[in-house]
């Protein structure tokens, strides 16, 4: 069993980064591969309560490193 978060995946498009939050998927002691999902997550819920846990989630992306694809694998992205 895994567990998942929201983190930011920066990506090159047409030359220029954008930075966007994805859905990343660990193994349950957080190493070994990663999953995301490709597309970019979408803000929503059923209930307004639902939608203020999401965006609280999204928050927390901030606060961790940025990540980038590398070889097909998600690494830390460092700034030049």
């Amino acid at each position: 069993m895994g567990v998942w978060n929201y983190r930011i995946i920066r990506t090159l498009q047409n030359g220029e980064a954008h930075f966007n939050i994805h859905e990343v998927y660990y193994d349950v002691e957080g190493k070994g591969e990663h999953l995301w999902t490709e597309n970019p997550i979408s803000v929503g819920g059923e209930t307004i309560e639902d939608l203020s846990k999401t965006l609280d989630y999204m928050k927390q992306a901030l606060q961790r490193p940025i990540l980038e694809i590398v070889d097909d694998k998600l690494q830390e992205w460092k700034p030049d």
